[in-house]
């Protein structure tokens, strides 16, 4: 069986400049997909994950993002990566201490506008993996919940049915697409030293800013309103990415809920 120490014991491989082997200081909690644990090595302090054999039900495509999470620590919009390797299922990031935005921050019209700048900053970023349809991303998670012979209440049956009757119209799958967190979630931003960072980048990939929008807006309890005075976005599209975002959410509750 894995365990965090048969993975620290093979620190000596790894491509880093570490000369010291890392120490756990603790578990970290609050994650439901991944375990993940405090280390420190060599004075910094590091965030070691360990993913789970949800991973594949999930849809997490892992060297996607590797690839993404590297450019974002890069562009300075993410936590610096020590190390990662798909094949041993880790990866381990740099211990970014500060503080988690609450949804009462963006009543202050400053702090919604630098957590946009900090999205436009994802939006920006030019790297090239395949584009997902949310749409087909949907299905695939209905397909998981049926193979696992997982009760799927009637209400979200019937949702189904509403969502998929609007994909012959879907406006979230433009010919030009923008790199998105999908995630964007209160407990993913994080303040250090006036600056703002995205965590947890396992979603991420080429897609749709309204969607992401849609998301933000849902995470954060955010009237399209507020939103529409930052950016230009068609309420209509907005409402639709906003239902098949929560719809997605729900699947994922119960695909990863224990069974």
């Amino acid at each position: 069986m894995r365990t965090v120490e048969s993975i620290l014991a093979n620190w000596r491989e790894w491509d880093t400049p570490w000369s010291n082997p890392p120490k756990i200081l603790c578990e970290l909690v609050g994650g439901t997909t991944n375990q993940s644990y405090l280390i420190a090595v060599d004075g910094g302090r590091w965030v070691l994950r360990l993913n789970t054999c949800k991973s594949l039900k999930l849809a997490v495509d892992r060297a996607r993002e590797e690839i993404i999470v590297k450019r974002a620590a890069a562009a300075g919009i993410a936590p610096k990566v020590g190390y990662c390797s798909i094949k041993a299922g880790v990866l381990i990031t740099e211990f970014i201490g500060g503080v988690h935005w609450d949804k009462k921050k963006l009543v202050d019209p400053e702090h919604l506008s630098q957590l946009l700048n900090l999205l436009r900053s994802v939006h920006s970023l030019d790297i090239d993996t395949p584009a997902i349809n949310y749409f087909t991303y949907a299905e695939q998670y209905w397909a998981a919940l049926n193979a696992e012979k997982i009760n799927i209440p009637p209400a979200l049956q019937s949702e189904r049915s509403l969502i998929m009757d609007q994909r012959e119209y879907d406006p979230l799958n433009p010919g030009i697409t923008h790199l998105c967190h999908h995630d964007l979630s209160p407990s993913n931003i994080i303040e250090h030293e006036g600056r703002l960072y995205l965590l947890d980048w396992e979603y991420a990939a080429r897609g749709s800013r309204t969607f992401d929008y849609a998301g933000f807006l849902t995470e954060w309890g955010i009237p399209i309103e507020r939103l529409q005075k930052h950016e230009d976005l068609d309420p209509a599209s907005i409402r639709l990415a906003a239902r098949l975002y929560q719809y997605i959410c729900r699947l994922w509750i119960l695909l990863n809920a224990p069974q």
